[in-house]
């Protein structure tokens, strides 16, 4: 088993030049401003939308150091492109802790650098008390299938409430997609998975029925840009044609799938009154 350390290593290397000093500054001047129309970047206490702030992981420990200080619930929490590592992770599993992101409905880290060390950190957050999002933004965070094995492990706490995962741009292949299918199932219940999006990975074949067995009726599956030939193709259709698969919108351009392939696919779909995109 592989350390936190270990993990930390393999981490994408920051490229903020923004001095921790001044990423404290950051945040201390957004946190004072309570503004913004909440399209892209606000501060209203309950809802932070800093994306693009470049606040880095100084001003993630700052920032949630002055919400432990002040005991505030945090209901939108939207980080993305912040230049966020592991450290960030940790501060914000340390804070799951207190109770006080309990209220937190979206969670976006899309755009940093918290590589697998990050997310395995970040999964610590994902408990009964603790940080249990409906919609979480992953996406290009150098993420593979380790980092991904520790959000799995979560999924029992996450699965009741969380609707909504996007880990776009990651390198997560078949064995970290097959954890998280088996964790979907596993761990039934509650809302459930209603749109998957791993566009620009490196899913191959053995993953793409698993997954979409795995999501909630009437869901999304999207696996744009991936390996997925005609083998992962076949079995898609094979699971569809059995009844085991019952989405709304399953989504495959840019595979190597092809065209008979993709016309007995179609055809599933079509009798199975699911949108398919293959195109």
């Amino acid at each position: 088993m592989l350390t936190l350390a270990l993990l930390a290593a393999a981490a994408p290397t920051p490229s903020n030049t923004v001095q921790p000093r001044d990423q404290v500054a950051k945040v201390n001047e957004l946190l004072a401003q309570e503004t913004g129309n909440c399209m892209r970047r606000c501060t209203t206490f309950e809802k932070l939308h800093w994306w693009g702030a470049s606040i880095g992981d100084a001003g993630c420990v700052e920032l949630f150091r002055k919400l432990v200080s002040k005991q505030q619930h945090v209901v939108n929490l939207l980080l993305g492109s912040n230049f966020l590592g592991p450290e960030c992770a940790d501060a914000i599993a340390a804070t799951s802790k207190t109770g006080l992101l309990r209220k937190v409905s979206a969670l976006g880290l899309s755009r940093n650098q918290l590589g697998d060390a990050g997310v395995s950190l970040l999964a610590q957050a994902f408990h009964r008390e603790g940080l249990l999002p409906v919609d979480l933004y992953l996406s290009k965070n150098s993420i593979s299938a380790l980092g991904l094995s520790a959000l799995a492990s979560r999924m029992r706490h996450l699965k009741p409430r969380l609707t909504r995962l996007h880990l776009v741009d990651n390198t997560i292949d078949d064995d970290g997609a097959l954890l998280l299918a088996r964790a979907l199932t596993a761990h039934r219940g509650g809302r459930g998975l209603k749109l998957l999006n791993l566009n620009n990975n490196s899913l191959g074949n053995s993953s793409v029925a698993p997954l979409a067995k795995a999501l909630a009726i009437g869901g999304e599956l999207s696996l744009n840009g991936n390996r997925i030939g005609d083998a992962g193709a076949n079995e898609l259709t094979a699971a569809i044609d059995e009844g085991l698969v019952r989405l709304h919108t399953i989504s495959l351009r840019r595979n190597s799938i092809s065209p008979q392939a993709q016309a007995s696919l179609r055809a599933a779909c079509t009798r199975a009154a699911i949108k398919i995109n293959l195109r």
